[in-house]
């Protein structure tokens, strides 16, 4: 058990000696007989705030929030006019997750210090979490006014200017955090992510260059280096880079055994070969082309998906059999993550296999699906509009909605002698549908037969009715195009690695048409354009 420490009867007299003793254990770590010596402290003054407020940073180390946010209150009860006691309040209570409450007590922490650099940046930060930008910009521009050199608050504050423009101004304090810091490679990660998002590739790499020079281990830098990379078509070196994702924070690997790791170095040559999932529907539906290169190579090829897929993946050219994620799987050699396939086959542009046809639909589904439909008798065009919610993927809920295009917005093409119908599942689109039903649109009705989807296979034999499929990149329009259907992509302007750059067309996709956004968020250009090319393909 930890006891005082061996003092001289001078310093056990001294109270503020024993707070200065307490203080220097605490710093060097020694928090239990840091602890110790408080409390003595507070045996004979059970108010001192000075003691209080280190038991309660103490608290604050050991994550016990609660204890730490009464500690420091009573200090400040104690001491209502001492700034650092709010800025220790609000450091805990921003860790509890009280944001509101935590920016409160930092504005305390500065009104009673003016010159308190670090609660104006921490009231920024807080400011900046709750969406309220304006203040933030304040917060952080009094920081930086107080300390030229507080490279965290311009690169924050360019973080800020994100959300608000302009683009100037976000590049601006980006290059000042530089000049504090030049090795600060999280602001050249973010520069780089902005460039991508700019199209600028070429200054994207070269600061996911940089940021890798400085920290080897950095995989997200890694990461988006590979993104930039396919996104040029440089497809040898962004596969191999790709292979980061499994050291992303979100992303752990997750093998299916302990079986190895198949990249196209061993002979699969009479071996049997499980090749699975990791991502969306559309990468499955993507990348299980790889499957008949597998089975070319000799192998006994296995495929895990998730049971959505299963029925439609079954007649994949290649695959001996195929298995739900629930599925008990059978003995293998090898495995292989679905997205690492064009790694191991050594994918580049023109050697990209399968773009024409390698998914078939269930002839008897196709005939169904002509009944539910009855006789057609206009062009029949299915539409999807939006790419669902991810609340299971945080991380991609704002390209999610960046994807997505209002069905209102479509409302132009209901003018045309068409027959469109919903492909769409899920909410918020089958909300969207529901209004525009019941508003009307126009002499044009959306048919929706979606409630006889069950599966993929449902909606491949549903498309192989129609004649066009028009939809943002989500799982259809892969399904489509895969069927060897007309495909028409919606794209938004910061569009996908897979589509390369400014091209109509895809060497994906022998029959996918490509439409993308002239500027961020405007759909006007793609909607006119798909608009003009439909009428001609009508008339």
């Amino acid at each position: 058990m930890n006891s005082l420490p061996d003092i001289n009867p001078t310093t056990r007299a001294s109270l503020n000696q024993q707070l200065e003793q307490g203080l220097k254990f605490y710093s060097e770590g020694q928090v239990d007989v840091a602890e110790l010596l408080l409390l003595h402290v507070l045996n004979i003054e059970s108010n001192n705030p000075n003691a209080l407020h280190l038991l309660g940073l103490i608290a604050y180390s050991r994550k016990n929030y609660l204890l730490a946010i009464e500690q420091i209150w009573k200090a400040i009860q104690s001491s209502p006019m001492e700034s650092s006691f709010y800025f220790s309040m609000g450091n805990v209570l921003r860790d509890n997750h009280q944001l509101s409450e935590a920016a409160v007590a930092f504005e305390q922490a500065y009104k009673l210090n003016p010159s308190f650099t670090e609660a104006f940046y921490n009231c920024g930060l807080i400011h900046l979490s709750l969406n309220k930008i304006e203040l933030a910009i304040i917060c952080l521009k009094r920081a930086i006014e107080l300390n030229a050199n507080h490279a965290p608050a311009y690169a924050n504050l360019a973080e800020a200017y994100k959300l608000i423009g302009p683009f100037e101004a976000i590049f601006e304090n980006y290059e000042k955090a530089l000049l504090c810091k030049p090795d600060y490679y999280e602001v050249l990660n973010n520069r780089g992510l902005l460039y991508h998002c700019l199209q600028k590739y070429d200054a994207a790499i070269k600061d996911f260059s940089r940021v890798t020079e400085i920290n080897p281990q950095y995989a997200e830098a890694f990461w988006n280096k590979s993104m930039s990379l396919l996104m040029k078509g440089e497809f040898l070196q962004g596969w191999d880079l790709f292979e980061w994702r499994w050291k992303l924070p979100h992303n752990p690997q997750n093998l299916i055994s302990s079986k190895p790791k198949w990249l196209g170095c061993e002979s699969i040559m009479g071996k049997t070969l499980l090749i699975y999932s990791e991502q969306g529907f559309g990468d499955s539906i993507q990348f299980c082309r790889y499957a008949k290169l597998a089975a070319d190579a000799g192998a006994i090829v296995l495929l895990q998906v998730e049971k959505q897929l299963v029925s439609i993946l079954s007649r994949t050219p290649g695959v001996t059999h195929v298995f739900s994620k629930e599925d008990t799987l059978p003995p293998f050699d090898f495995q292989c993550p679905m997205m690492s396939l064009p790694l191991a086959f050594k994918t580049q542009i023109e050697s990209i296999p399968f773009s024409d046809h390698y998914i078939y639909s269930d002839p008897e589904k196709v005939s169904s699906w002509g009944k539910i439909l009855g006789e057609k008798k206009k062009f029949r065009v299915g539409l999807v509009w939006s790419s669902g919610f991810r609340g299971n993927q945080p991380e991609l809920i704002d390209a999610s909605e960046r994807k997505n295009i209002p069905l209102a917005q479509l409302s132009p093409l209901k003018d045309l002698n068409i027959d469109f119908y919903s492909l769409q599942k899920g909410q918020p689109a089958e909300s969207e549908l529901l209004h525009i039903t019941s508003t009307g649109w126009g002499n044009t009705p959306i048919h929706d037969y979606t409630h006889h989807i069950h599966d993929f296979s449902d909606t491949a034999a549903f498309i192989e009715n129609l004649d066009l499929v028009i939809s943002v990149c989500t799982s259809t329009p892969h399904l489509s195009a895969a069927l060897g259907k007309p495909t028409w992509y919606m794209l938004r302007y910061d569009a996908c690695w897979r589509w390369l750059i400014d091209r109509s067309d895809s060497p994906w996709y022998d029959e996918a048409k490509l439409y993308r956004q002239i500027e961020s968020g405007n759909w006007n250009s793609v909607v006119a354009a798909i608009y003009h090319d439909l009428s001609l393909l009508i008339s």
